[in-house]
């Protein structure tokens, strides 16, 4: 589970600090680090959550040309 770490994590292949992406496998430990706040997951976005080409075309283009 990718995690970005609100405190600086030390793992066995060096420090992460905050703001700093950890790729941790064990989704317990994952959880763990969640639940104690010292991580959150990675959120990716979603195609739902991109904004259609219909709902940009004409407020894309009002300052244009004008």
């Amino acid at each position: 589970m990718k995690l970005i770490a609100k405190v600086t994590l030390v793992t066995g292949a060096g420090d992460i600090p905050p703001g700093g992406e950890i790729d941790v496998k064990d989704k317990a430990e994952a959880e763990s680090l969640i639940a104690r706040g010292f991580a959150t997951p990675v959120r990716t976005a979603s195609p739902k959550a991109e904004p259609k080409a219909e709902d940009q075309g004409e407020a894309g283009l009002e300052g244009e040309g004008a």
